[in-house]
């Protein structure tokens, strides 16, 4: 998790590969990121926020929040 929020974070362009599932993710993705799951095991719960950026795309993912982390 610390290496995946490092990359989603950081200020280069990056296309970031999630393999498996990563757990109790509260993220501000920054802008010009690619997340991409390699299969269809791949997933995040938790929060990814892409509000004021740009140029994200987030792909084959499960994405799921069921604490609501990060809400209101």
């Amino acid at each position: 998790q610390p290496e995946f929020t490092a990359a989603a974070t950081s200020a280069e362009s990056k296309i970031i590969y999630v393999s498996g599932h990563i757990s109790g993710v509260r993220v501000n993705v920054a802008s010009n990121k690619t997340i991409a799951g390699i299969d269809s095991n791949s997933g995040i719960t938790g929060n990814l926020s892409v509000i004021g950026v740009s140029n994200v795309i987030i792909t084959n993912l499960n994405i799921t929040n069921p604490a609501a982390i990060g809400t209101a």
